[in-house]
């Protein structure tokens, strides 16, 4: 191993087992090194000696390589004073003259500026934290951070279970004896992932019956969460999907509260699985993850008895009395109701009536639908039959087994006697636009006829020769209320024609409709008011002389149709009549005239109502509504006219004429032109401004 020293007082060691050349300052501390084993310039092989000459420069015996290698480390200093020492290079050629006398000097050499910068990182919530590095700005001859004797200090707060936000990254603690340190912090940003939501499933069976009304569970799903607690904000929805669609009308579906609601497909019955997911509004950035996993509900309907069908052949039996028994071949017709239930059969009809005293032996159907019953001899009535059909399909799950049907037999004449009834009016006359109207026992005595037919019912047909005349049209209960409505704005006479019918029939040439019976009804007017239209407010000047508006009042009219021969009036008044020696006024075809009154100045509110002769009997209205407009008489009008200008050479000359009627007592005129206005062919006229003054009631300006 070579050791030499400069001048300077650095130490330079060959340090052939690592192959290199290493320079220290007078204090033992490291400064720099050279070389690194290879064949190549500033490389070495087992250097052993080192000498350094006046001029600092150092030689280094590269045994190795059979080579002595030249360096100039005087180009690297470290921090810190120096000596510097002068010397004569060439003593033999020094001045004789001359006692030379050698003063030494000092070399400072600064610490250079190094700026140490954590190096800021982003960082996904709930991943490991990542490895703090900094970006070292200085470093120079060549150096790396392995040249700074103190390595730097890089610290967080944050942990690996630190929440969303920004944390500061200190970089600290780093020496080094070249350089002035400076630090700057950097940050770490933890950036949001979206979390899976969750829920709980608490129902996960659910059984129904088929048929089963809309069904809702509340809370069907619990335990709802967006997620982590950061996350408390976001919306949580559900979607959901079953594999027997056709179980349903409505198919399953949550709300964000976990109510589960379907509406089952009617006579279906079976199982569906239903799968549901939450899916929240925090999206899928950065690998977040918006969805949870499914979670299973098996619904099950179980299949329900549907109640038979019973057809009858009629809803009325007519038998005479003393005709004996009676028998009816398939009059009930059995069906066990839908199509699955075909292998169905019929267990009893149970036979019930309400009149058991008519008969001798009561109504019953057997299992193949035949009737049988005998009435009581010489009587005569009604009975309503009741028919119950069971099947053997059970009541399991809330199934049907019954079903109920119902008809009348009715013991009576063969020839069934029309209905009668007394008709308790003649004529009705009402008002127009009087709205609906009610008159009880407008038909009393209402009989469907002779004692034997007391079980028939009655019921009106009532007709009319005038049907515009009503919008809704007479009609009569069965208890022989009348009620119609007449239609608006409509007036005149109709005459009612009423038949009772009962529902005995005709067979064997019986009659089931009475004789018709009639009455008027009568809509009087009541009058209605006139109407019209007004037109505009009406300005003129002093010396315009009589007005005349054609049409300033349109659209008159007298009221409905019926009233259109009505005579019409105006009725005009107003608040200054001394404004007009002739006052305003308003014909029938809507012309207004008035003459204002030389020399007056003002306003008139002028009111209008328009009259009609048809009367204010039973609460009628012949008048309008009263309008209102204005009549401004004006101080003065003014007349500006321009005959054609005449260009000479470049002059153009405008001729103005100003003409101005009431204004007896004007003092002047100011008359300006705006350019933007005034054109003519071929040139625009600029802005100027004349004043201009004469008395009298024309002025004319040239």
């Amino acid at each position: 191993m070579g050791v030499a020293v400069d001048w300077f007082g650095n130490v330079f060691v060959a340090d052939s087992a690592n192959h290199r050349l290493q320079e220290f300052d007078g204090s033992g501390a490291f400064l720099t090194h050279w070389g690194g084993e290879g064949a190549g310039n500033g490389q070495f092989e087992f250097p052993s000696g080192v000498a350094v000459d006046a001029l600092g420069q150092v030689f280094v015996a590269d045994t190795g390589n059979y080579r002595i290698q030249k360096f100039r480390p005087g180009a690297i200093v470290p921090a810190g004073t120096f000596p510097i020492h002068p010397i004569l290079s060439a003593p033999e050629d020094r001045l004789t003259n001359y006692n030379i006398t050698f003063n030494p000097g000092t070399l400072t050499v600064q610490r250079a500026p190094l700026t140490i910068t954590a190096d800021s990182k982003t960082n996904i919530f709930g991943t490991p934290l990542p490895v703090l590095t900094a970006t070292y700005t200085g470093l120079v001859n060549g150096e790396t951070p392995a040249a700074i004797s103190t390595p730097a200090m890089l610290t967080m707060a944050a942990t690996n279970g630190s929440p969303v936000g920004v944390y500061p990254i200190t970089v600290a603690d780093a020496t080094a004896i070249n350089y002035a340190i400076t630090f700057v912090d950097g940050a770490l940003t933890i950036q949001p992932v979206n979390q899976a939501p969750s829920f709980a499933v608490r129902l996960t069976a659910i059984t129904v019956s088929e048929n089963a009304a809309p069904q809702s569970f509340a809370n069907a799903l619990t335990n709802i969460s967006p997620g982590l607690a950061v996350e408390a904000g976001q919306l949580v929805s559900f979607y959901a999907t079953n594999d027997n669609p056709a179980l349903f009308s409505q198919p399953p579906a949550f709300s964000t509260n976990g109510t589960l609601t379907f509406t089952l497909a009617a006579d279906q019955f079976g199982s569906a699985t239903i799968t549901v997911w939450a899916r929240d509004d925090g999206g899928v950035a950065n690998g977040g993850v918006d969805t949870s996993s499914p979670q299973i509900i098996v619904l099950t309907v179980l299949p329900v008895n549907h109640a038979p069908i019973v057809t009858l052949a009629t809803n009325l039996l007519i038998v005479t009395p003393n005709a004996g028994s009676a028998s009816y071949s398939g009059f009930a017709a059995f069906s066990p109701g839908i199509a699955r239930e075909a292998a169905q059969s019929l267990l009893a009809y149970t036979v019930a009536n309400n009149n058991a005293a008519l008969f001798a032996v009561a109504p019953a159907i057997d299992l193949d639908g035949n009737l049988t019953f005998t009435p009581v001899a010489n009587a005569s009535g009604l009975a309503l039959v009741t028919v119950i059909a069971q099947d053997d399909g059970g009541t399991a799950n809330g199934g049907v087994d019954r079903s109920t049907n119902t008809f009348s037999i009715a013991v009576a004449s063969p020839d069934n006697q029309p209905p009668t009834f007394v008709l308790n009016l003649t004529s009705l006359s009402v008002l127009e636009d009087v709205g609906t109207q009610t008159l009880a026992n407008a038909v009393a005595s209402i009989s469907p006829g002779p004692s034997g037919e007391a079980w028939q019912t009655v019921s009106f047909l009532v007709t009319n020769d005038n049907p515009s005349l009503f919008s809704v049209a007479p009609a009569i209960a069965a208890n022989g209320t009348l009620t119609y409505r007449p239609a608006p704005l409509t007036i005149g006479t109709a005459t009612v024609t009423v038949y009772a019918r009962d529902n005995g029939g005709t067979l064997n040439g019986g009659s089931d409709t009475s004789s018709a019976q009639t009455f008027t009804i009568s809509v009087t007017p009541v009058n209605h008011p006139p109407t019209f239209t007004k037109g505009f407010n009406q300005t003129v000047y002093p010396g315009d002389g009589a007005v005349i508006v054609t049409n300033w009042a349109t659209a008159i009219s007298a009221g409905p149709p019926h009233e259109s021969a009505q005579a019409l009036t105006f009725v005009v008044t107003n608040d200054n009549n001394a404004l007009f020696t002739a006052q305003p006024a308003l014909d029938i075809s809507g012309t207004l005239t008035f003459e204002p009154a030389i020399g007056s100045v003002g306003v008139a509110t002028v009111t209008v109502q328009l009259l009609d002769d048809g009367g204010t009997a039973d609460g009628g209205t012949n008048g309008s509504v009263a309008q209102t407009f204005t009549i401004t008489l004006a101080s003065s009008k003014v007349f500006l006219t321009t005959p054609a200008p005449v260009l000479v050479g470049d002059t153009l000359t405008v001729p103005v004429n100003l003409a101005a009627s009431g204004v007896e007592n004007a003092v002047g005129f100011t008359l300006a032109f705006d350019a933007t206005k005034l054109l003519f062919t071929g040139a625009t006229l600029g802005a100027d401004t004349k004043a201009m003054s004469r008395p009298g009631p024309v002025v004319t300006a040239g």
